[in-house]
């Protein structure tokens, strides 16, 4: 591959052998180097290959704003997010994210401040996202002699689940705003308060991010559930069964989802066992 530009001593945008612009990251491999040249290949760490659509500009155009730092940053946090998940990270996401955290540090340094009313959500739902781009954060602030605050955090990990979800960067809030919805329609239909530390409340917020995730890509599950057992579980757990019935309901008037008798039965099985919970304490 040969560099097209040198954004630092450590990241490169480099060109392939099929023209794509790729942003490289390793120690010293732009240290020296010039346009025209060829990349060290013993040097790269990582690699972002983001493709970007006729709509959109360059790589150069996008990134020649941002100083080196901030996108060498942005590509551990997200490297780190990547080993962390164990799963596919949209590498879109690197623009997004070093030009939000960019545009953060500027805003504290003019002493601006934005409110991030979603915050208390995006620790609920998306703790080790947040706990990733709170470290980054530290590093900026020892970096750049600065204080950003935790709603920056809050937002960086917005980006970060729009990787994981490979969607715009609305998609994360609108998937929040939905979490949100349905524990607080199962709050006022179960007439209880959940406790947020207990093991199995923190195993059906996981068994909800891919649920929710379902009604926004309108993927139904191909399982099919047994009646005899769908039966027997709205006959054992009757007030489990009203709060997914409520859920339910709650969806297919809102997003035109239909919740299939497999679902049902999951959401109902993890909501028993947090109201069993809670009567016994």
């Amino acid at each position: 591959m040969k560099i097209k530009k040198v954004l630092n001593n450590n990241v490169v945008i480099a060109k392939n052998n099929n023209e794509e612009e790729t942003i490289l990251m390793g120690l010293g491999l732009g240290f020296g180097k010039r346009a025209g040249e060829c990349v060290e290949d013993k040097k790269i760490e990582k690699i972002f290959a983001l493709k970007v659509t006729s709509a959109q500009q360059n790589f150069s155009e996008l990134l020649s704003e941002i100083p080196g730092s901030i996108i060498e940053l942005s590509m551990v946090t997200l490297a780190e997010a990547k080993t962390t998940f164990n799963k596919e990270i949209s590498d879109t996401i690197l623009v997004a994210f070093a030009d939000h955290l960019d545009a953060a540090i500027k805003r504290a340094e003019k002493k601006i401040a934005v409110k991030n009313f979603l915050l208390w959500d995006i620790k609920r739902f998306f703790p080790e996202e947040f706990k990733i781009c709170l470290t980054t954060l530290e590093k900026v602030n020892q970096q750049f002699s600065i204080s950003l605050p935790e709603d920056e955090a809050g937002f960086l990990a917005m980006h970060i689940v729009n990787g994981t979800l490979g969607s715009g960067h609305e998609y994360a809030t609108e998937l929040t705003k939905l979490m949100e919805e349905i524990l607080t329609t199962l709050k006022y239909t179960l007439q209880v308060n959940f406790n947020e530390q207990d093991a199995y409340f923190q195993r059906f917020i996981t068994h909800l991010k891919f649920f929710t995730e379902r009604v926004f890509s309108q993927t139904v599950t191909d399982e099919v559930a047994d009646e005899d057992l769908f039966t027997l579980i709205i006959r054992k757990y009757p007030r489990a069964y009203l709060g997914t019935s409520k859920v339910s309901d709650f969806l297919k008037q809102t997003k035109n989802y239909q919740v299939s008798q497999s679902e049902q039965i999951y959401m109902t099985v993890h909501l028993a066992r947090i109201l069993e919970k809670i009567q016994k304490t």
